[in-house]
């Protein structure tokens, strides 16, 4: 009797369960695996981010600061013309010379101004003679008075046409650098760069240089750049002092009750982190609202001298209003509203323990604690650590 041969088949399928088992657990093994190190790596990535950070608390000094966007200008400056105008017969000066005070700069032709002299003292002589006239006539009082004034009056016009033909000169009034020349050989005086004049299209202007306050003795503060340039546009020369500054800014309605003359305040111009000493200069009290909102001109003088800034140039100012000392403060991030309380996180004995505080006001990014914490409390917050 023989033997019937066993099916191969049959024995692979009873396999087959036990090696799709063990596949399947493989693979699941593997995606949990990846989960857990995808995991990992996220929470990795947030403590980076948020790390447990400890900080003691202190008493420190704390400023509270005003903010505003402001404009370069120099702090001395000279718009310079003709008090007449005249043909120009020379210009001896080019943007970017230095100059010192008194320096001659450009000169008129002066025969109209001589004859003006001329014309001026002849009616000061005529003048004479009829108050003399009438005095030797015994006219009536109001004919000798009317007289009289008409002496003065020509000495007046004689006195003008002598100044005219003295300014037929045109000459610095400081020591500093010439800004602007919007006068040529061979052009009329008095028209500015802004004149139609084709023979003046080659006036020069620096925007790096030239603006603020004019030595006879306008404030900068009092008006804006566009109008600083507007008055560059229409001088003949402007000379100005390179070296010291001042910054033209508006307040808002807001802050302007808080801020006074001669407080301190820093400038940083716009793409440095330099920040430059500087006061409170004037305050204006008429307020534009240009804008919508109202604010009101502040001039911010620089202290001392510098180099490498511009005309118009932007920058930041921050103007210390009031100073607080041995405040208790804490990073403002380490405060949190939990259950209707404010609350910070307190080590006690190795051991964080969430404490009710007392807020007071904010300084940037820290915030004073007025009762809750105690200097030489430790807490804890997540987060970078102050910089």
């Amino acid at each position: 009797m023989s033997r019937k041969p066993r099916d191969s088949t049959k024995r692979k399928r009873r396999w087959l369960p036990i090696v799709i088992i063990v596949a399947v657990a493989l693979v699941a093994g593997s995606l949990g695996l990846l989960a857990w190190r995808a995991l990992s790596a996220g929470q990795s990535m947030m403590n980076a981010e948020n790390p447990r950070t400890t900080e003691t608390v202190t008493g420190s000094t704390q400023r509270q600061t005003v903010t505003a966007s402001g404009t370069f200008a120099p702090r001395n400056a000279g718009y310079l013309s003709f008090p007449t105008p005249g043909k120009v017969t020379s210009v001896q000066v080019k943007v970017g010379d230095r100059v010192t005070k008194d320096e001659v700069l450009a000169r008129i032709d002066t025969a109209d101004l001589r004859s003006a002299v001329t014309v001026a003292e002849a009616e000061v002589e005529a003048a004479q003679e009829q108050l003399d006239q009438a005095v030797k006539d015994k006219a009536g009082a109001a004919t000798i008075a009317a007289a009289r004034a008409g002496v003065e009056s020509a000495r007046q016009q004689l006195r003008l046409a002598e100044h005219n033909l003295e300014k037929a000169t045109l000459r610095s009034t400081l020591d500093g650098v010439v800004a602007a020349v919007n006068i040529k050989k061979g052009t009329q005086s008095g028209q500015g760069a802004g004149s139609t004049d084709p023979g003046n299209s080659e006036a020069e202007f620096d925007p790096g240089m030239g603006s603020g306050m004019d030595p006879g003795g306008s404030d900068p503060g009092a008006s804006g750049l566009g109008d600083t340039a507007s008055r560059a546009a229409a001088a003949d020369i402007v000379v100005v002092d390179p070296g010291r500054w001042i910054v033209d800014i508006a307040i808002s309605s807001n802050d302007i009750g808080l801020i006074k003359k001669g407080q301190t305040a820093t400038v940083t111009a716009t793409g440095s982190s330099k920040k430059l000493q500087a006061f409170v200069r004037t305050i204006g009290v008429i307020g534009s609202s240009g804008t919508g909102a109202v604010t009101f001109p502040a001039t911010i003088e620089i202290r001392g001298k510098h180099s490498g800034l511009y005309i118009g140039g932007t920058n930041t100012v921050t103007i210390t209003v009031k100073k607080h000392k041995n405040v208790l403060t804490v990073p403002t991030i380490a405060i949190e509203e939990i259950d209707g309380q404010t609350m910070v996180t307190k080590v006690v004995d190795g051991t964080d323990q969430q404490v009710p505080v007392k807020l007071g006001e904010t300084f940037g990014n820290r915030t004073q604690i007025l009762d809750g914490l105690a200097a030489g409390d430790e807490i804890v917050y997540y987060g970078l650590p102050e910089r």
